[in-house]
């Protein structure tokens, strides 16, 4: 599919028109790749996030016994 459908570009599509195609291309590409980091970014941020609450223990706090350990510091 891509041979015909650069064969029709370059064969029908005026002048300006491809070299204008090719431009918004590159553009879309480069923004893709942008966005494809920015994910990756993200995604490596939540791993750790998932992986600090995965290791931290749960704490319960009691309130009668909060206001002891309060006053004896």
């Amino acid at each position: 599919m891509k041979r015909f459908k650069k064969w029709l570009i370059d064969r029908f599509l005026p002048r300006y028109a491809y070299e204008t195609l090719v431009v918004e291309l590159e553009k879309a590409t480069k923004k893709m790749e942008e966005l494809q980091r920015t994910i990756e970014r993200q995604q490596s941020y939540i791993s750790g996030l998932e992986y600090a609450l995965r290791c931290t223990r749960p704490t319960v706090v009691v309130e009668g016994r909060e206001k002891e350990a309060k006053e004896k510091t």
